[in-house]
């Protein structure tokens, strides 16, 4: 899960530094947090995924869409608050994450 945080954090600043229509396509920011909001055990708010990205809330929501036309990602309404949903990762999903994430060891502590 750090080394989830360390790539997160590692696309953030080269955002910063370069041009941003290199970094238009906000899919990869928003596996990536809902991938650490799902280890923690925490739900994601639809609204702070899409955000994520660093994109318009239009973009990400049309991002969020995709990713679950795909079988990426899963929706579900609150049992109290029929207003809200909360995205996850499917298992496969998370299982592609995982084994991504598994052979970069070497970036956890940056």
């Amino acid at each position: 899960m750090a080394l989830a945080r360390s790539l997160i954090r590692s696309r953030a600043a080269a955002q910063a530094l370069f041009p941003q229509d290199l970094f238009q396509d906000p899919a990869f920011d928003i596996l990536l947090t809902v991938f650490v909001s799902d280890e923690e055990g925490h739900d994601m708010p639809v609204s702070a995924a899409v955000t994520s990205g660093g994109t318009p809330m239009t973009t990400g929501l049309r991002w969020l869409s995709k990713l679950e036309k795909l079988g990426m990602i899963c929706r579900r309404g609150d049992n109290f608050d029929k207003r809200k949903q909360y995205i996850s990762l499917t298992e496969e999903t998370r299982s592609l994450v995982i084994e991504w994430l598994t052979p970069l060891p070497f970036l956890e502590n940056r």
